[in-house]
């Protein structure tokens, strides 16, 4: 989810949001789910009505017990940049 605080050219815009994953070399069962919440922020530029430049950083932290069994842990920050077709 995505929610632009400034509706001009120049836009900050925060999110949230859920990362699933899922095992697949294991028997499905309850270890083989896991699931991280992801909170970011950034700021859009509109060249035109159809392009736009986007800047933003985020964070993922795993929240569910595959991270506290396992040797695989999901927790990280990381910055992006990039172009936006509408």
């Amino acid at each position: 989810m995505r929610y632009y605080f400034l509706p001009d050219k120049l836009r900050i815009f925060g999110e949230v949001g859920f990362n699933n994953q899922f095992l697949l070399n294991k028997e499905i069962t309850d270890e083989s789910y896991a699931q991280a919440i992801k909170l970011g922020t950034g700021v859009e530029y509109d060249f035109t009505q159809e392009i736009a430049l986007q800047m933003f950083v985020d964070y993922n932290k795993g929240i569910t017990n595959f991270y506290k069994k396992s040797d695989f842990k999901l927790n990280y920050v990381g910055l992006g940049i990039g172009i936006m077709k509408r």
